[in-house]
């Protein structure tokens, strides 16, 4: 590997952004030196010759370009997605008679003045909020200690004014919660504290649930170390992700510690969901931590690694990203231009209620079936399922493939069935509308109808 000049910064994993190379401090000169040592691919000749970064850079992949100092601080916040502001202490929505209050934060300002969710706030200062826009939630923003009054209608119709002192609010990236006994981690993007954050929730949570789900959907990646530690909760200690340099030397990244549940992962994905969603997606499939639902995901397999003033002598505030590896997920699958591709395809629309049929618990007072799925169970109350969600109970039927291992428990026993039974059992044909009728008598009948499965 030929010697580096600069101190590799964070690997980062996120979806292309669309940046237009303004004012810059950085020569033409320098970022060639920048991409000659890291860029994954081989240069053309012709950027060598280039007369412009844009021109430069026009030779690299849509992940690879220089940022000035104002868009290299909105690009950290943006893969960050904790937001600090001073405010009231409440989640609102604009409603036509004003700003309607859905909850208030523990220990906010909102809380402390006595308000609560449907609390409808009709005027700020005095004066009239109506319609609710985000003119008037800008009044009730402002510096940590100062207070503003508000005027608010309660659901019993009653009026009073209340003065709320302002605090500090955090937005993190990542929120845990338990219902039901089901946990569920609802992840925006993978930040500094991520890891963290999953660490965290999985520990202090894990005995009061039988199940996992985590909500990636819309999440465009972030940093490596963040997915690695994250996955670590579900999968314990091993090699999570390969990274290959532009010499093919590869490097693993390990996890060291232990897992902190023996509880499956149910992932919930999109095709927002890139980078570093697809290195936690196939981390969790590679090592059977869970299963992966909904729709493929973005098809992200290339690494960047992030050059600012603390590891570049050419930089002093602006920054470059490069795209400096190929990257392979646990169980040395790649993400690149296919995407993850679900365990169970379903429609968006069906797929939190999907994850929530499948997070059900075994149990010997109701009619159950059991699926086995990348070597974990998953239990799905059936009377519950059909009258709760039949739709999505039947999306789960129609994404499994003809070889699915299935079990039906009633009365205390069980047994195995076929995929067509199942179906019966349920209540729906026998034969989904994504089977196809012609088959039978090819060789190749069970791979076409899991193809059809997977769409």
């Amino acid at each position: 590997m030929k010697k580096r000049l600069f101190r590799l910064g964070a690997l980062c994993c996120v979806a292309a952004m669309t940046i237009t190379t303004g004012a810059q401090a950085l020569s033409v000169e320098e970022a060639y030196d920048i991409l000659q040592r890291s860029y994954v691919d081989k240069l053309p000749r012709a950027a060598q010759d280039a007369k412009s970064l844009d021109e430069l850079f026009s030779y690299t992949d849509d992940y690879t370009y220089y940022m000035t100092a104002e868009e290299y601080q909105a690009f950290l916040q943006g893969v960050e997605g904790d937001v600090s502001f001073a405010g009231i202490g409440a989640e609102i929505t604009y409603v036509p008679e004003g700003i309607r209050i859905v909850s208030v934060l523990k220990g906010g300002g909102a809380e402390k003045a006595g308000l609560a969710a449907g609390d409808i706030i009709i005027a700020i200062e005095s004066e009239s909020c109506a319609p609710g826009g985000a003119e008037h939630r800008a009044k009730l923003l402002g510096e940590a200690g100062t207070s503003v009054t508000v005027t608010v209608r309660h659901a019993d119709g009653t009026q009073a004014d209340y003065t709320v002192t302002r605090a500090l609010v955090t937005q993190t990236n990542t929120t845990v919660s338990v219902t039901g006994g089901v946990g569920y981690i609802d992840c925006d993007s993978f930040g500094t504290q991520t890891g963290t954050y999953f660490q965290e929730g999985v520990r202090g949570n894990d005995s009061a649930v039988h199940a996992w789900i985590v909500d990636l959907r819309g999440n465009g990646g972030g940093l490596t170390s963040a997915a690695v530690s994250a996955l670590g909760a579900f999968s314990g200690e091993g090699d999570l992700i390969y990274f290959v340099d532009q010499d093919g030397e590869s490097t693993a990244q390990s996890y060291s510690g232990k897992d902190l549940t023996d509880k499956p992962a149910i992932v919930l994905m999109d095709s927002g969901s890139a980078s570093a969603s697809e290195i936690f997606a196939g981390g969790v499939l590679g090592t059977g931590s869970g299963i992966v639902i909904g729709t493929r995901s973005y098809g992200k397999g290339v690494a960047q690694v992030l050059y600012d003033e603390s590891n570049c002598p050419y930089l002093h505030g602006d920054a470059v990203k490069v795209t400096a590896y190929r990257f392979y997920c646990a169980g040395g699958n790649t993400t690149d231009r296919i995407g993850v591709v679900p365990t169970l395809y379903i429609p968006q629309d069906q797929a939190v209620a999907a994850a929530r049929l499948l997070s059900g618990e075994k149990t010997k007072d109701s009619a159950y079936l059991r699926l086995v799925l990348n070597g974990c169970d998953f239990y799905i109350d059936i009377p519950a399922g059909k009258e709760s969600s039949s739709a999505a109970l039947e999306a789960i039927l129609a994404a499994l493939t003809p070889d699915a291992v299935l079990y039906w428990s009633e009365n205390g026993g069980e047994r195995k069935l076929t995929l067509a039974q199942a179906r019966e059992k349920c209540g729906f044909a026998a034969s989904s509308a994504l089977d196809f009728s012609d088959v039978a008598d090819s060789e190749y009948a069970q791979e076409i109808d899991s193809l059809a499965a997977s769409r």
